[in-house]
């Protein structure tokens, strides 16, 4: 295992102020070279890679990616590719670049409210480790996903810095409640608690992780749904006595994702899920459903005379998922849910739910108008975004339709490229 020769403050300060030498062949020892690559880092690692190939030097090698990538993780993840397969060393600069709540700006810790927090830490476990926080968190992980809480907390409490002791427990969380053992949801967010500023992430990121499951649209089967049915009940029956307004939050994050997938999977819009899932899904669906329609029927402002007005979309909208179709099941993990672009605007006087994952829409009790509301937040994601369906629903009857339509007016910037913007 290849040691790490860490980047000494005082020059790690010198190099981030760009005081290193002209050329790195102009260097005379290690120090040097390490300043000047850190100097001269622009946030383009192609740029480094000819001085870094100069550095022949295991050692040395790793001791300069380490020290780029803690100074830049956001910009330095082609860097990790040049670290040892299999090393500490990659293991971490894999993780830093990977996971941005590692590096960006977050609020204070608040006091850890898990009783994982105050287990007593192992001893005498990765004290010669290369890379002791990576160790930990491996052993923690270890013992998380043979069911052992207790072991995992206590690998984590041995690590003596805040941000790599969070991470630890936002690993464990993860492969405690790893799908398809959702079973364990209660044990995973109870870890999830010790993992300081961390935690909001780390709660999102369990129900992340089991939406992939969800089955496509058009899956005619009674227990198809019956993994996402489970967690939300175990999500709820969590944080009933807690934070029952967290809690609806994952439950609407679950749905909005969950929903989000099967509709991607599926080869046409069809109402299959509205009939095991709760009435709290229903807002989910339509709007996936709505994406998903704009997608199939590649809509286009300059196309023909015959492009659907908005009401004819909601018609069609409404006809889909009144539609049942006998689909095969699918076992197989889906993909990812797409990232949607956040065209919300907060107003707390406005009845609202969280929108295909990531951003959030105006929700209306009357169906048709929901659907329009669906229809609008889609067109303002399309590529280019449907302009004329947007002015249309400015002129809607129903005042929550107006109002969306008019916000979307205000923030639709055309997408590059002509594959539709999610």
């Amino acid at each position: 295992m290849i040691a790490l020769v860490p980047l000494a403050p005082a020059l790690l300060a010198v190099a981030l102020s760009g005081c290193g030498a002209g050329e790195i062949s102009d260097c005379a020892d290690a120090e040097c070279r390490r300043a000047h690559l850190l100097a001269a880092w622009d946030g383009q690692p192609e740029s480094v890679a000819t001085d870094l190939a100069q550095i022949t030097e295991p050692v040395e090698r790793v001791a300069v990616i380490t020290a780029l990538v803690e100074a830049r993780p956001e910009e330095a993840r082609a860097l990790c590719g040049a670290l040892p397969r299999g090393d500490d060393a990659r293991r971490r600069c894999e993780r830093m670049t990977t996971r941005p709540h590692l590096w960006q700006a977050r609020a204070p810790a608040a006091a850890d409210t898990s009783p994982w927090a105050s287990i007593a830490p192992l001893e005498r476990v990765c004290t010669h480790a290369v890379d002791r926080p990576v160790c930990l968190a491996a052993v923690a992980a270890r013992a998380a996903t043979r069911g052992d809480s207790r072991k995992a907390a206590a690998a984590c409490n041995a690590e003596q810095t805040d941000v790599w002791r969070w991470e630890c427990f936002f690993r464990a969380a993860e492969a405690r409640a790893a799908p398809p053992r959702m079973s364990a949801y209660a044990e995973g967010a109870e870890l999830c608690r010790a993992a300081g500023p961390f935690e909001d992430n780390c709660q999102r990121h369990l129900v992340h992780r089991a939406t992939i499951y969800a089955p496509p649209a058009t899956v005619d089967a009674p227990d198809a749904w019956l993994l996402q049915l489970d967690i939300a009940a175990n999500i709820e029956r969590y944080w009933a006595g807690r934070d029952p307004e967290t809690g609806a939050g994952l439950v609407g994050q679950l749905w909005s994702e969950a929903l989000e997938v099967s509709y991607q999977r599926a080869d046409r819009v069809v109402g299959n899920p509205l009939l095991p899932l709760p009435p709290s899904a229903l807002p989910h669906a339509r709007a996936a459903a709505a994406w998903r329609l704009l997608v199939l029927e590649a809509l286009s402002e300059e196309g023909p005379e015959n492009v659907p007005t908005l009401a004819a979309l909601v018609d069609r909208l409404e006809a889909a998922l009144a539609t049942r179709v006998r689909g095969p099941p699918s076992f197989a993990p889906g993909p990812e849910p797409a990232s949607v672009r956040d065209l919300w605007v907060d107003d707390p006087g406005v009845p609202s739910v969280i929108y295909r994952g990531t951003s959030r829409r105006v929700v209306a009790e009357e169906p048709r108008a929901d659907l329009a509301i669906c229809v609008l937040e889609a067109a303002a994601r399309a590529a280019p975004p449907r302009r004329a369906l947007l002015a249309e629903g400015a002129g809607h009857p129903q005042a929550l339709v107006r109002a969306t339509a008019e916000r979307l007016l205000g923030l639709v910037v055309p997408c590059a490229g002509c594959a539709p913007c999610p």
